[in-house]
């Protein structure tokens, strides 16, 4: 007789209070009952099954015999109970796999329906497809991040090398209700990872992520602010490499259009260096900065930044390419209403600030003040020592020391370079709405300010004509004649002789 050994977990339920599972190992030398616990919600189709099942265990006889009705069901029966075992087996290991594995979704950030549920009211899918493209929604946007300090952002990446805490806390002008993240792979996390319990995360396919009930754990972390509902895996959600490139073109662009010729920019006090945008009229404000004017410790005051999310953008192009910038001076942001604004958790007014550092710099290391406004360098290394307060977009994303804070970038939609999503593309929409020559960005059209009427000059009345100005009697000038008389000169006389006094 073949040995048969058959184990399956079955759960029994009545009016919602928790029975008995019987483990039930059947062999050919008996019957082994052993007992644990479940919960109704699990798996609750199996209820009558299971119930049918235990009827029909029971401990053997005295003698040690097995008794009849058990040896009868065992022999006749022995095939149709293995074949409802192994299906009850196959049914219950499934649900084993899915409490430990989250279910894989085929969906893309474009068409994440239950991504753009989470858009704040002024921002949609073809606002975050412009400029800045998907990185406008995320504080750190990079190939690889290495955090070892505290962040207070949500993070798109490649490869998290290591994230002990991070997740955005405060108030800010932000363009997701929740913090959204999609990272690729992870090597090392912390418990503190995704701290707010605000979350909508995204795990790359490759993800070492399991769920214990609620609990969610990756790389055999738990993960204390996650919950089961806030984690999905989906392959391909974003292509980051696609991105870049992309961001690639459009910081090539940006440095390419010239000054605005209404900003001022008065670097004269070296203790007061102020570039003031307030006299502008342009959506887009293109300022060309030297790379210099960052290493040196003075502040740098930009004034006049729109309080209003539709308001203008200001893009500072950093040029004398370098291929290491150490960021020294603080930036200090003054707004049309004369409110500043400085790093911290939280943010009263949008960011309008965006630091292109084109394509040639490779490494860019803030060491001291702070940065004010997002970056925008995707050929670089980007670490921040102390704070920086926007978007951070690098090719590889350190936060080292001090506080890195989550700030979204807005700029006009109406007006700004339309992100060359998916294509090398890069259309530029000025006021009139008309796009130009894709491949071609142009000046932006600047309206003109109309200038106050003059008081009209009252018409005189035609029926009485004035008296015309008698002309003046022109001076007639005297002759001269052609041939003046030259008079002769008068001859001196000669003097007298003196005459001998007369002796008295």
């Amino acid at each position: 007789m073949n040995r048969l050994s058959t184990k399956n977990h079955y759960k029994l339920y009545k009016s919602g209070k928790q029975w008995i599972t019987a483990l039930v190992i059947a062999t050919t030398l008996g019957i082994t009952a052993v007992t644990t616990t479940a919960h109704a919600e699990d798996n609750p189709d199996t209820t009558s099954e299971q119930s049918e099942l235990v009827k029909s265990v029971s401990t053997k006889t005295d003698d040690g015999s097995k008794p009849n009705n058990l040896v009868n069901q065992t022999e006749n029966s022995k095939q149709e109970k293995a074949a409802d075992q192994s299906s009850m087996t196959k049914k219950l290991g499934q649900d084993v796999k899915n409490e430990e594995q989250p279910a894989k979704v085929t969906t893309t950030f474009d068409n994440d329906q239950q991504l753009h549920k989470l858009f704040t009211s002024d921002t949609d899918i073809n606002t975050v497809k412009q400029l800045l493209g998907p990185a406008t929604i995320f504080h750190i946007f990079s190939d690889q991040t290495e955090i070892s300090a505290d962040t207070n952002g949500n993070i798109v990446t490649k490869i998290l090398l290591n994230g002990p805490e991070f997740g955005t806390r405060g108030e800010s002008q932000n363009h997701t209700t929740r913090d959204v993240y999609y990272i690729g792979s992870i090597d090392q996390i912390g418990a503190n990872a995704f701290r707010t319990g605000n979350n909508y995360v995204v795990l790359g396919d490759d993800s070492n992520v399991k769920f214990n009930g609620d609990q969610v754990f990756i790389n055999g972390n738990r993960l204390d602010h996650l919950k089961k509902a806030d984690v999905h895996v989906v392959k391909g959600y974003l292509n980051i490499d696609n991105e870049l490139n992309s961001l690639r073109n459009t910081s090539g662009i940006l440095a390419s259009l010239p000054n605005d010729s209404k900003v001022i920019v008065d670097f004269g006090d070296m203790n007061n260096r102020i570039i003031d945008v307030s006299h502008a009229t342009d959506n887009l404000i293109i300022i060309n900065i030297d790379a210099s004017s960052l290493e040196q410790p003075q502040p740098i005051t930009i004034k006049g930044l729109s309080s209003n999310r539709d308001g203008a953008a200001v893009i500072l192009n950093v040029c004398g390419a370098k291929e290491t910038i150490n960021w020294q001076t603080q930036t200090k942001l003054v707004y049309d209403d004369g409110t500043q604004v400085g790093p911290g958790e939280s943010h009263n007014k949008p960011n309008h600030v965006l630091w292109n550092f084109g394509n040639a710099t490779q490494f860019i290391n803030i060491n001291s003040g702070y940065l004010m406004g997002s970056v925008l360098a995707p050929n670089s290394e980007i670490t921040a020592n102390v704070n920086a307060d926007g978007n951070l977009i690098g090719k590889k994303v350190n936060i080292k020391g001090g506080e890195s804070h989550r700030w979204d970038f807005w700029a006009p939609e109406f007006v700004v370079p339309v992100f060359p999503h998916g294509n090398n593309d890069f259309v530029y929409l000025p006021h009139n709405g008309q796009s130009t020559t894709p491949g071609k960005a142009t000046t932006p059209v600047k309206p003109t300010t109309p200038k106050k009427a003059t008081t009209p000059v009252q018409p005189t009345d035609p029926s009485k004509p004035t008296s015309p100005v008698q002309p003046s009697t022109p001076v007639v000038p005297t002759p001269q004649p052609s041939n003046p008389k030259v008079t002769t000169p008068v001859k001196p006389t000669t003097p007298e002789k003196a005459t001998t006094p007369v002796q008295p």
